[in-house]
């Protein structure tokens, strides 16, 4: 029920495989960036936390370029080889 809210469309481009961030160990992910915020080259978008062995640092994953987090991982656990963030460009 009710009106329909209409929202300008934005079309998003991930231009290169710098848009992919991988996790390379297992553990417990710690989210930094929430979906649709922007993203500078080089900025932490997420830690993963090893599962094995308290106190050790956790693993930053830094972002390869600037643009606007579109996808991360969910839920909390991931494996090593996971996709834990796509970000991509606004076009158009």
């Amino acid at each position: 029920s009710g009106a329909i809210e209409k929202g300008r469309t934005q079309w998003l481009d991930m231009p290169s495989a710098d848009c992919f961030a991988f996790a390379e160990d297992d553990g417990m992910i710690e989210t930094m960036v929430d979906l649709g915020e922007p993203v500078e080259d080089g900025q932490v978008v997420a830690r993963i936390h090893p599962l094995g062995r308290t106190g050790q640092a956790p693993q930053e994953i830094r972002a390869r370029m600037s643009g606007l987090l579109a996808a991360r991982h969910f839920p909390g656990l991931v494996k090593a080889g996971d996709c834990v963030s796509v970000l991509a460009v606004a076009v158009g």
